[in-house]
């Protein structure tokens, strides 16, 4: 692998892969002969307003590169609005990180916190716990992901800031459920949170249910009022204990092994395509 300078001189290479839309125009204007490849991990228009940056992102899709994407919903939307020719990986869980521990009840939840990124709704969940609150104040509520110290909070929480990943199954241990909105790609927290039991309730659109349809995720209306219903709901099932084992077990048969094979033999068949 060769870093590519920004008078775009590298040397003769099988292959070359933009990483995000402002590496993809060096990509396209480098005069080098190699297949081109666009690792597409989210729906980067979205992370702007409407104007000349979300604009530059999108023009990006047209430029004939090949994707492969994080998760089919990528796959589908730039197949059929980009005429894009693609092939995605299945998002996993990674079990030496993320195990079921907990066998007992639980009584704490959890919220993946992000203030600054858009896409992360860190308005709509504030709001949504702010209602499970009022309905279940036993409950104890964990925002992890960013230090939210400056923000006005409505509701006890535990300001938990960003956690080491060897941290991360413990916590997740101790939650019955865990909200995690995305109205760009889904995250990887979701199957993450299964791998530990914890039941993610998180917003129902096809950016996120195309990426995977696991039964046990809790997909919900994304209002506050439905969140905070959902959340409700997961944590006032009388078979919770059973619920979350299942929910456990459901992605073990997932890898990432699988989808790094994906990727190689994508790149290592449309290569030889191009030859």
């Amino acid at each position: 692998m060769e870093w590519l300078e920004d008078d775009c001189r590298m040397e003769a290479a099988d292959g070359m892969f933009a990483t995000s839309w402002e590496t993809a125009y060096p990509a396209f204007n480098s005069g080098l002969e190699a297949r081109r490849f666009y690792f597409v991990q989210d729906f980067e228009p979205y992370f702007y307003p409407a104007g000349s940056r979300s604009v530059l992102a999108e023009t990006t899709y047209r430029f004939g590169f090949f994707g492969i994407t994080a998760g089919r919903w990528l796959a589908q939307k730039l197949e059929a609005e980009y005429g894009m020719r693609t092939h995605h990986y299945e998002f996993a869980s990674d079990p030496a990180l993320y195990r079921h521990t907990n066998s007992g009840p639980r009584r704490e939840v959890l919220f993946y916190v992000r203030p600054y990124t858009e896409r992360r709704g860190f308005e709509i969940g504030v709001m949504a716990l702010d209602l499970f609150h009022r309905r279940h104040p036993d409950y104890q509520i964990n925002l992890v992901g960013w230090d939210v110290s400056i923000h006005a909070i409505p509701f006890p929480y535990e300001n938990l800031r960003t956690l080491e990943l060897k941290q991360l199954s413990a916590l997740y241990n101790r939650c019955a459920a865990g909200l995690v909105l995305s109205y760009t790609n889904m995250s990887l927290l979701p199957l993450e949170l299964l791998g530990a039991g914890t039941i993610p309730v998180v917003n129902d659109a096809p950016n996120t249910r195309t990426v995977s349809d696991n039964p046990f995720i809790a997909y919900s209306a994304t209002d506050p009022a439905s969140l905070a219903a959902t959340l409700s709901e997961v944590v006032s099932r009388p078979d919770a204990i059973a619920h979350s084992e299942a929910a456990a077990r459901s992605v073990l048969g997932t890898s990432w092994a699988d989808a790094g094979r994906t990727f190689i033999e994508v790149v290592e068949r449309e290569t030889r395509r191009g030859e």
